[in-house]
């Protein structure tokens, strides 16, 4: 469905019991990632047309992960609609302190951090092979 200028109408997706601090989209437009106040982070797929059109590599479309704090930020795959390997990643941090890539799995999420240390995590952002985040 399309809306002024060509865009998406607006769709509302409820996963947090929290406040939402973040979000994120995949290059195509059709994952969303939120990370919320309730130490949740949630990526969902978006775009119902090819939800199930075979293009699931067996890995779940979305998830959601509880945190033992506040998530702040979230940066999805840009690649994440993708059928290859590693592809259903984000990179998610908050106020622990430490960044973590998240890789989704066919029946488990698997945490690498990548930096620790140096305050919360405010900010992320993926495009192509480069990362950036910012500390509080």
């Amino acid at each position: 469905q399309r809306g002024f200028f060509g865009e998406r109408t607006p769709i509302q997706v409820r996963q947090h019991g929290g406040a939402v601090l973040d979000v994120d989209l995949d290059a195509t437009g059709n994952f969303v990632a939120s990370t919320s106040s309730d130490c949740s982070v949630a990526v969902d797929h978006i775009d119902t047309s090819d939800a199930n059109s075979g293009d699931n590599d067996g890995a779940s479309l979305g998830w959601t992960e509880t945190y033992s704090k506040p998530i702040l930020s979230v940066a999805l795959c840009p690649s994440f609609c993708s059928r290859t390997p590693g592809s259903r990643a984000a990179f998610v941090g908050g106020e622990e302190g430490r960044l973590l890539l998240a890789t989704r799995g066919i029946f488990q999420t698997r945490y690498t951090t990548v930096h620790a240390g140096e305050g919360p995590i405010s900010s992320i952002k993926w495009q192509g092979p480069l990362v950036a985040w910012a500390n509080a």
